[in-house]
C-alpha cells in the first residue's frame, strides 16, 4: 500500500512539473517564426568640398534623414545542436511611412548660406542577418555563447518639396515634387556575445551584443532638380566603418512549443570614404551615420 502511494504521489509531482522550463545543457532543435520591428532611423551624411572650392566651408553640406518612422515584418529561424553550436538568421522588408531631411550649405568660415526641409513620405526599408557560433557556457536555464555573422540592411527614401529657412522667405519647392532619392547599403560583418535565461516556468530572457569592426557602406543619392548633375544618381557614395548592433527579447510560453516575445533592436553603423558629384573625382566623404531602433513583437515555434 505504501508503495502504491509513493508511486501515486510521484506521478501527480510529475505531473504538476511545468512543461515549459527548459535544461539549456541539453536542448537542440529548430525554432522558427515570424517577427514585426517598429522602428525609427536615421542617416546623416556630410563632406568636404574646400579642395576644389576655397571658398565653402568644412564641411560644405550636411544633410539629415531624421524621424524615419517604419515598420517591418521579418522571418526568424534558429538550430541548435547538442554540443553547443547553433546557427540563427532573420530577414525582413517594410516600409518607411515618414520623417523629414534638413539640408544644408556653408561656406568658409561656416557661414550657412542654405538650409532646407523636406518631407519624407515613402520609403523602404530590408536587411539580412545571418550568425555562427558556440555555447561555451551552457547548464540548467541558463548558456552564454560567442558568435560571427552578416548583416545586410538597406533604406530608401524619397524626399518631396522643400521649405526654405535661409535664405529667410525665399520661395519653396511645392510639396508634391520629388527633390532626392537616397538609397543606402550596409554589408557589415559582426561578432559578439549571446545569452539566454530562464525565469520561472514560462519565461525567456535574451540577449545579444554585436560589435561591427568592418563595414562596407555604398550610398545614391539623386537630386532630381540638379541639372548641372547630369543623370540620376548624380551623387554616389563609398565608404569603410564600424558600429554595434544589440538585440534583446523576453518570450512567454503560451503553449508547449509556441511562444510570443517582446523585444528590443538597436543598430549604428558610421563610416568615412569618397564622395562623387556626377562621376568627377573623389571628395572626402567626412562622416556617414545610419541609426535605427525599436520594439519588436515574435511568434516562435520550438520543435
Amino acid at each position: 500500500m505504501r508503495r502504491a502511494r509513493a508511486a501515486a504521489a510521484a506521478a501527480a509531482l510529475a505531473c504538476a512539473t511545468p512543461l515549459y522550463a527548459e535544461d539549456f545543457s541539453e536542448d537542440r532543435g529548430w525554432e522558427v517564426g515570424g517577427r514585426y520591428w517598429w522602428s525609427t532611423g536615421k542617416t546623416q551624411w556630410s563632406h568636404n568640398a574646400q579642395g576644389v572650392q576655397p571658398s565653402l566651408g568644412n564641411p560644405t553640406s550636411v544633410l539629415v534623414y531624421d524621424r524615419l518612422n517604419a515598420q517591418s515584418v521579418e522571418l526568424y529561424g534558429a538550430k541548435r545542436w547538442r554540443p553547443g553550436f547553433f546557427i540563427k538568421g532573420n530577414a525582413g522588408i517594410g516600409t518607411i511611412y515618414g520623417g523629414n531631411l534638413n539640408d544644408q550649405d556653408f561656406s568658409r568660415g561656416q557661414v550657412k548660406f542654405s538650409e532646407t526641409n523636406s518631407s519624407i513620405n515613402d520609403g523602404t526599408l530590408g536587411y539580412l542577418t545571418v550568425d555562427a557560433g558556440y555555447d561555451f557556457l551552457r547548464g540548467y536555464r541558463t548558456s552564454l555563447g560567442v558568435f560571427g555573422g552578416f548583416n545586410y540592411w538597406t533604406e530608401k527614401v524619397e524626399a518631396n518639396g522643400a521649405s526654405f529657412v535661409v535664405p529667410a522667405g525665399a520661395t519653396g519647392i511645392p510639396n508634391g515634387t520629388k527633390v532626392i532619392t537616397n538609397e543606402m547599403r550596409w554589408y557589415s560583418l559582426r561578432v559578439g556575445l549571446a545569452g539566454r535565461l530562464q525565469v520561472g516556468d514560462s519565461l525567456n530572457l535574451s540577449g545579444s551584443v554585436a560589435a561591427v569592426p568592418a563595414a562596407v557602406l555604398r550610398n545614391d543619392d539623386s537630386h532630381h532638380l540638379r541639372t548641372d548633375l547630369g543623370s540620376t544618381p548624380n551623387i554616389t557614395m563609398d565608404a569603410t566603418g564600424y558600429g554595434v548592433q544589440l538585440d534583446g527579447e523576453a518570450r512567454y510560453a503560451l503553449f508547449k512549443r509556441t511562444d510570443i516575445g517582446l523585444g528590443v533592436r538597436y543598430w549604428k553603423l558610421k563610416a568615412t570614404g569618397d564622395i562623387h558629384f556626377a562621376g568627377s573625382s573623389a571628395l572626402p566623404l567626412t562622416d556617414f551615420q545610419s541609426t535605427r531602433y525599436g520594439a519588436t513583437v515574435s511568434v516562435i515555434t520550438r520543435w
